[in-house]
């Protein structure tokens, strides 16, 4: 085995528990039918994925670009399962956005940065998860979207709050560019992952993603002056 071979199988035995541990925890959230053999699975994929891709010289340890590269990919596999209930496809939804927003704000963020670079970059991150919910969420989403099976009672003026910031979130989306709202549609409205919206866009899945970063990054800022 050549030494380059011998690392990547190493990488992949050393984290393990690392799949294991996200598919547990992943998997209480679920509903009983999705098995945990089947996350396990997918985080083995992704764990392989992350093996192959992870460069050393980029500053971040190889237990924190797997995680996210595992958390996605068990997201991934679960978007692709046919199951009905559409709170369950929703909130998987947000899962696999607000992961690759974690991914691109931890590439950001390197080791040793100062208080206030954390702060801000929490805030951003913050912000972006914040975008990603309220678009997984719509109203106009129709059936696909419907309102979250175990979400808490509001109170009449925060439903009426909600409401308006839904109604300035879906005025802001029609002030991006034809390809940005395709991207929006194919990824929360239509259910694709980002990499099978990047192959409709004949993109690669960077491509796609970096373009995602952008948009919440606008909205967040339209939001914030708009709020």
């Amino acid at each position: 085995m050549s030494t380059d071979a011998s690392q990547l199988q190493k990488r992949i035995e050393d984290n393990q528990g690392l799949v294991v541990s996200l598919a547990k925890s992943i998997h209480r959230k679920l509903p009983p039918q999705i098995g945990m053999d089947d996350l396990i699975a997918y985080g083995q994929l992704g764990l392989a994925e992350a093996a192959r891709t992870f460069q050393d010289d980029k500053g971040a340890s190889f237990s924190t670009f797997a995680y996210y590269r595992i958390r996605g990919a068990i997201y991934d596999g679960i978007s692709k399962m046919s199951w009905n209930s559409h709170a369950a496809k929703m909130q998987t939804k947000y899962q696999q956005m607000a992961t690759d927003a974690m991914q691109s704000e931890a590439a950001r963020n390197p080791a040793g940065a100062n208080l206030q670079e954390n702060a801000q970059w929490l805030g951003n991150l913050t912000e972006k998860l914040a975008i990603i919910y309220l678009a997984s969420h719509g109203e106009e989403t129709q059936h696909a979207f419907q309102a979250v099976a175990d979400a808490r009672v509001q109170r009449p003026e925060e439903r009426l709050e909600n409401e308006e910031i839904q109604r300035l979130l879906q005025s802001l989306l029609k002030t991006l560019s034809p390809q940005e709202q395709d991207l929006i549609r194919m990824t929360y409205y239509e259910g694709l992952s980002l990499k099978d919206a990047a192959d409709k866009f004949g993109k690669s899945k960077s491509w796609a993603s970096r373009l995602h970063q952008a948009i919440l990054e606008r909205l967040a800022r339209a939001l914030r002056q708009n709020v």
